[in-house]
């Protein structure tokens, strides 16, 4: 399995506090069957520090964590990427490579805010289509504009989005509602990805498999093998993932 968001960098952002930790996660990650992990710190974290995301500070923690899993003997593979914050700045600063895409690629992972105005998505997700670049939008099940009026799903996957499912609503972490969500985004064809969002070794874990299982059992293997491993490894591979059309809302 491949997963695309998880905040494992140690002492970047709210993830990872210490190196320890972050050893630990990929452990677990490994264990789980989960081959290769995407590094998506927050890029808002970067901003409160006065640095851009391409700072030593992102750099160093990346190479440290690579460094320590290959000296420990962990095969994990460790990409870089962030979880950005989108507003209107979002597209400039990717054009000018102040926030990073997904290993390099076309693709980015952005959020929104929980109770963002739908109008404003669609317009930074333009201006961000406007430099080429793909926004592969995380939790859409999570926010409550999505959750009240879902049809902006239609919008943004008409527009080339990739929506990214938590593993977590799932299995009702975030509530009911992001549950109920998630699980119709699968049934009508609008996921893309499931990734675990991981933020520690405890609670928040990168474990990837018992979502995957659920999946398999309700909706087949098939879409358990796109949402975690064939999708995941196309936009690492900076690859166009297949339109499919989805039973819209």
């Amino acid at each position: 399995m491949i997963d695309i968001h998880a905040h494992i960098l140690p002492e970047v952002d709210d993830g990872s506090p210490t190196l320890s930790v972050s050893l630990e996660m990929a452990d677990i990650a490994y264990r789980d069957g989960v081959t290769a992990i995407v590094a998506t710190s927050h890029s808002e974290a970067f901003r409160s520090r006065g640095a851009h995301f391409d700072s030593e500070l992102y750099k160093s923690a990346l190479a440290l964590l690579r460094s320590e899993l290959k000296r420990i003997g962990n095969p994990v593979k460790i990409y870089s990427g962030m979880e950005i914050f989108a507003d209107e700045a979002t597209a400039f600063l990717l054009d000018s490579r102040r926030l990073l895409p997904i290993n390099g690629s076309k693709y980015v992972l952005i959020e929104f805010p929980f109770n963002a105005p739908p109008s404003s998505t669609a317009e930074i997700v333009t201006d961000i289509l406007k430099r080429s670049f793909v926004p592969v939008i995380a939790h859409p099940e999570r926010y409550f504009f999505v959750q009240n009026d879902p049809t902006i799903l239609n919008l943004w996957h008409s527009m080339g989005c990739i929506l990214q499912l938590n593993r977590g609503s799932l299995d009702g972490r975030f509530g009911a509602a992001s549950e109920r969500l998630a699980l119709e985004m699968i049934s009508r064809g609008f996921a893309h990805a499931v990734a675990s969002d991981a933020h520690s070794s405890t609670s928040r874990t990168p474990r990837l498999a018992s979502a995957r299982d659920f999946v398999q059992s309700e909706f087949g293997s098939a879409a358990a093998n796109a949402l975690f491993y064939e999708n995941p490894k196309l936009i690492l591979s900076n690859t166009p993932i297949p339109h499919i059309r989805p039973r819209l809302f």
